[in-house]
């Protein structure tokens, strides 16, 4: 029994350094990268299998990237005003209503938290 399972994690181990390298040209070939007029970066990968989306934004802000004084608060501030809402949506609960009233789901992290 040892060496059947010694020879099945061997097996997985060839697998999976076989497969990854494929599977990562794979993915990076689906990946589109595009910048708009107003300096917004979008990365889109399209996939056919689910009727889903999935929506993430990433920051370049926080405490290691805030070296310039006058950079500081940066993380805070995109904070704040993702939670203050816009003049559409003037609270955080006016932005997030709609999303899981549809079945969606919103959630906040940081590098520190991840």
């Amino acid at each position: 029994m040892k060496r059947f399972l010694t020879a099945l994690v061997v097996l997985a181990a060839v697998l999976a350094l076989t497969l990854i390298p494929a599977a990562a040209g794979d993915l990076a070939a689906q990946i589109q990268s595009y910048q708009l007029d107003n300096g917004l970066r979008v990365v889109l990968r399209q996939s056919g299998e689910q009727d889903i989306v999935t929506v993430a934004m990433a920051f370049k802000c926080g405490q290691d990237l805030e070296v310039k004084p006058e950079d500081y608060g940066l993380n805070f501030w995109t904070a704040f005003i993702m939670m203050m809402g816009t003049n559409r949506r003037p609270s955080m609960n006016a932005v997030l209503r709609p999303v899981e009233e549809t079945g969606g789901a919103v959630s906040f992290a940081s590098m520190a938290s991840t």
